[in-house]
This record gives structure tokens, sequence and C-alpha cells, in this order.
């Protein structure tokens, strides 16, 4: 994602940041309805990709993989109602957390899905918590 992955330092975070950026271009010009299913396309393309992309490089989930932030970021603020400033810094502050220290449950997907799929799975529990907290707050 714009060569956010082999920033040495944080790509993860830096490509949660952009995501936020993308997404409020994204919703001057399309519903809410058509971001959630623009959300739910990114998952399960970045599902494939990185199915791909691990079975290539051999790797399970390496630091130049970002679309797992991007598609899990992307989906707290698609599942946000009356996104402002305080929900979407919330929610970037929420999801990176989760993402970063991976408590239960997510950490068990971490080291039980060893492929593609579990690079993906674990940011998208991650942001499934995120969002729930998020609404279940405002």
């Amino acid at each position: 994602m714009f060569g956010i992955g082999f920033f040495p330092k944080f790509p993860g975070t830096f490509s949660s940041l952009i995501t936020i950026l993308i997404w409020k271009i994204i919703s001057i010009f399309f519903s809410k309805k058509i971001i959630f299913l623009i959300s739910l396309s990114n998952i399960l393309i970045g599902l494939l990709i990185c199915y791909i992309l691990s079975r290539k490089t051999k790797c399970l989930d390496h630091n130049f993989i970002v679309l797992d932030e991007f598609s899990g970021m992307f989906f707290v603020l698609a599942s946000l109602e009356k996104p402002n400033i305080e929900k979407i810094l919330e929610s970037f502050l929420i999801f990176r957390t989760l993402d970063i220290l991976k408590p239960f449950p997510i950490n068990f997907l971490e080291k039980k899905i060893k492929n593609g799929v579990g690079i993906m799975l674990d940011d998208l529990l991650a942001a499934f918590f995120s969002s729930i907290y998020i609404q279940t707050k405002f």
C-alpha cells in the first residue's frame, strides 16, 4: 500500500493512518452502505492477496504486508455511526492497541492459523472488537 509496508518503523500504524484519509475521501462520494460493501470486498480481496503473498514469500506475516491493517481499520471506520473526530481517533487508538498487544482471543488466531488467512484474521478480530467498543461507548 503506497510502499508503507517498507517503512523501517511502524508500517502498520502508518497504514492505519493513511486508511483514515482514504476512508474520509471515499465517504464524501459514497453512502454508508456502499462504504460497508467496499470494506467487505476489501476483506475478501485481502484474504486472497495475503494467502498468495504468504505462499510466495514463505513468510507468515512480514512487516511489508499492511493490507491487513488497512482492511481492519477500514472496517472499523465503515462501521461508525455518525463519525466525528473523537470516534475516528478513538477507533484508531483502540484498533492499533488491540492489533499490537494482541490480547486473547486475537493472539490465539495468530498462533493457530499460520497462513495468509491468519495474517488477516487477527487484524479483523481486532477490528471487530474495536467496532463493538466504539458502538457501545457512543
